[in-house]
């Protein structure tokens, strides 16, 4: 599968023979209420791999939820309109770290798994970054599989 990304541009995957999947920046308020929507579920199936809670997230308003992300490193999976994926990243820009950076959060929609979706998003996430930085770092519950062999092929 080949993945290009084009920066400030979209880039297009194919994941499988009958769809394709769409990878973007989320930077408007719609794209983040998507996000807020996928993040919820995910936190709601997956508890274990968040440092908040369900509860604590789902009783944000959706303004401080949007002042919150405004401005995060959010890639989205989009199959048509529909978002199924994302990857949230932080870089660092002190001079002693800037060389660093790290993948949050990865998710995927249990409905699109093992079509190549995640592991399009880490390469998004990778084309992503900036020329300065050399090592991206990342945490993974040590029961969730899956991720750990898609980590480890990347």
């Amino acid at each position: 599968m080949m993945l290009k990304w084009i920066k400030g541009r979209q880039s297009t995957v194919n994941t499988n023979a009958t769809q394709q999947t769409m990878i973007r920046l989320l930077n408007q308020k719609n794209d983040l209420l998507l996000f807020r929507l996928l993040f919820l579920k995910a936190m709601q199936k997956h508890p274990e791999a968040f440092r908040s809670s369900f509860e604590h997230e789902s009783r944000l308003t959706k303004r401080k939820f949007l002042r919150a992300y405004s401005g995060a490193n959010i890639l989205g999976a989009f199959i048509k309109t529909r978002l199924v994926g994302y990857a949230v990243f932080l870089t660092n820009k002190s001079p002693k770290v800037k060389h660093r950076a790290c993948l949050y959060s990865l998710y995927t929609d249990e409905n699109y798994r093992s079509q190549g979706t995640a592991d399009s998003l880490i390469k998004a996430v990778i084309a992503h970054l900036e020329p300065s930085v050399q090592q991206l770092h990342l945490s993974v519950v040590t029961s969730n599989h899956s991720a750990i062999h898609l980590y480890e092929k990347n």
